[in-house]
């Protein structure tokens, strides 16, 4: 969504750590930004 991508400016690739947390993983915001954050690495 627009946060992440106003927070991912601001990291460094080669030293940012995403830990994605979910009761299922099938929820869409969640999925979203896991696929988000993956691409951006």
């Amino acid at each position: 969504g627009t946060h992440l991508a106003e927070v991912l400016k601001r990291l460094n690739p080669e030293t940012a750590l995403f830990i994605i947390a979910s009761k299922t993983f099938t929820t869409q915001e969640t999925i979203t930004n896991a696929t988000s954050a993956k691409t951006w690495f």
